[in-house]
């Protein structure tokens, strides 16, 4: 059983990492327990990894009242498209803009696991190709050079909302 824990990242979102809270699974890893030796445990565990390995020290996050829950689960939890990325909010520079003008947002590298998250959640469609689906279904793509779609594919609604929010085309 493996252990998942669910805390806010810097942004106010749900973020799901496994959880490692003692000595011996830490040491698992080389570099971890290299951390431990030179830092101290305390410094270090409890942690949270990511599924690449990258990990960092929940020390903050529990100091700042981050974390959210703790579960055990044989699989990642799963949490559901608002908690995790930004809908309708006001402060809109990066994400997606549905053909209804729903906004939904995320961070300046984030639009392809927006795209995923978004295609198996309204399309039950899963693969790496999300962001080109999105753009051949009416969907547009913001980011801080503007915004990406297909005209054609885009409609009335739409076209207005850029026009509103000042967002430029991608040339």
């Amino acid at each position: 059983m493996t252990k998942w824990v669910i805390k806010k990242n810097d942004f106010g979102k749900l973020e799901v990492w496994e959880y490692i809270d003692n000595e011996e699974e830490a040491r698992k890893y080389c570099y971890i327990s290299q951390a431990i030796d030179k830092y101290g445990l305390e410094n270090v565990v409890p942690l949270a990894m990511n599924p690449y390995g990258g990990y960092h020290s929940l020390k903050y996050d529990i100091e700042h009242g981050n974390i959210v829950n703790i579960i055990e689960s044989e699989e990642e939890p799963k949490l559901e498209l608002w908690q995790e990325y930004e809908v309708n909010n006001e402060n809109f520079h990066y994400g997606w803009v549905s053909p209804d003008c729903i906004t939904y947002g995320c961070n300046y590298m984030g639009h392809t696991s927006l795209a995923i998250r978004i295609c198996e959640t309204f399309y039950n469609k899963i693969g790496n190709l999300a962001d080109d689906w999105l753009l051949e279904h009416g969907w547009v793509k913001v980011d801080n050079q503007g915004w990406l779609g297909y005209l054609w594919k885009m409609n009335d609604k739409q076209v207005k909302w850029l026009e509103q929010n000042s967002i430029k085309c991608v040339v």
